[in-house]
């Protein structure tokens, strides 16, 4: 079955959508120029001090993790909330999250291959 998209917020060039069949995980989109990049919102689990994007080696860091308190800091909150915003269930404080790491490392690093116009 294919996901059938719900736009569920926008901010700016940043859009949420959440999938109606409950089958695919959530995904932020972001336009930057003729760029449309396309990620999925991972939930991330923190366990024994580890910020882990995977569900089946949670002692695998993020990619993102090693860097926390900087990321923290470009966005102005506690490495604890950054933390709780990626581990949070709700898609649009978890969208938050992904949309910093995008403008902080840039979003060719959530997603590799956007769509150009």
């Amino acid at each position: 079955m294919q996901p059938q998209w719900k736009l569920i917020s926008e901010w700016e060039d940043f859009r949420v959508f959440e999938d109606k069949t409950g089958r695919y995980a959530p995904e932020g989109e972001f336009k930057q120029g003729q760029a449309t990049y396309r990620f999925i919102l991972e939930p991330c689990t923190f366990e024994n001090g580890v910020l882990s994007d995977n569900p089946y080696h949670k002692d695998h860091p993020a990619w993102f993790a090693k860097d926390l308190h900087i990321l923290a800091s470009f966005a102005g909150v506690s490495r604890s909330e950054l933390i709780a915003m990626f581990t949070s269930e709700d898609t649009n404080v978890r969208a938050r999250a992904y949309l910093l790491v995008g403008e902080y490392y840039g979003f060719g690093n959530l997603d590799q291959y956007p769509e150009v116009a």
